[in-house]
C-alpha cells in the first residue's frame, strides 16, 4: 500500500530533476523522442506533453531503476544476505571491483541530481548555494530508504 503512494511521487521527482541534470551534462540527450528514427515515433509530436519528452527522460528512468536495484543490493550485502561480502576474503579484487562500480553509479546519480537542481533554467537560481546540496542529500537518503523497504520484500524471513 505504501508503494502506491511513495513510488509514483519519488519516481516523478527523480525523473524530472535527473532528466534536467542529464540534459545539462550531455547535450545529445535533448533530442526529442518524436525525432528518433523509429516507426511511428513522429506521432508523439501530435500529443500534448509527449512532444516534450526527450532522451533524457528515458535515461533518467533507467538510472532511477538501476540506482534502486543497486541500493537494494547494497543493503542486502550490508545485512549479510548476499554473496559479495564473502568475496572480501576469498577474492578481494572482485569485492573491490563490485564496490567501486556500485559507489561510482550511486555517486554519478547524486551528481546528476545535483546538476539538475543547480541548473540555471529550472527556477532554483534564487536559492542559497546549500539548498541543492541539501536536497541532493535528502534525495539519496530517500532512494536508499525506498530501496530498504523493497529489500525486505526480497528477504522476508531474514528481516
Amino acid at each position: 500500500m505504501l508503494n502506491i503512494i511513495i513510488a509514483p511521487l519519488l519516481f516523478t521527482l527523480c525523473l524530472a530533476v535527473a532528466a534536467q541534470g542529464i540534459r545539462e551534462l550531455v547535450s545529445v540527450m535533448r533530442t526529442r523522442l518524436y525525432r528518433l528514427p523509429f516507426p511511428y515515433a513522429e506521432f508523439l509530436r501530435d500529443y500534448q506533453g509527449f512532444s516534450e519528452l526527450d532522451l533524457s527522460h528515458i535515461a533518467s528512468g533507467l538510472l532511477f531503476l538501476a540506482v534502486t536495484f543497486i541500493w537494494v543490493r547494497v543493503i542486502s550485502e550490508s545485512k549479510g544476505f548476499g554473496e559479495v561480502m564473502g568475496y572480501r576474503k576469498s577474492s578481494p579484487l572482485a569485492f573491490y571491483l563490485y564496490t567501486t562500480i556500485a559507489v561510482t553509479i550511486l555517486a554519478a546519480d547524486a551528481f546528476v541530481f545535483y546538476v539538475g537542481l543547480a541548473a540555471k533554467n529550472n527556477g532554483w537560481t534564487d536559492t542559497p548555494f546549500y539548498v541543492p546540496i541539501a536536497c541532493t542529500l535528502l534525495y539519496v537518503a530517500g532512494v536508499a530508504a525506498f530501496a530498504a523497504l523493497h529489500q525486505s520484500y526480497h528477504q522476508p524471513n531474514n528481516v
